[in-house]
């Protein structure tokens, strides 16, 4: 039973989470969004009610 001798695949699931570990989660971790957001206040205008006049 191959499954079982874990030495394939145990070598190969440590380089994959070290790959993701060391390469990609900085690279996600120090991503700089190109739209800055803005902090100022933002109103809605005040909407009128709707007179219904078929009910």
């Amino acid at each position: 039973m191959p499954q079982l001798d874990p030495a394939p695949w145990f070598s190969m699931l440590t380089v994959s989470w070290l790959i993701i570990f060391l390469l990609i989660m900085p690279t996600i971790l120090f991503y700089q969004p190109q739209n800055t957001i803005s902090t100022k206040q933002v109103t809605k205008p005040k909407q009128s009610t709707w007179t219904w006049p078929w009910h």
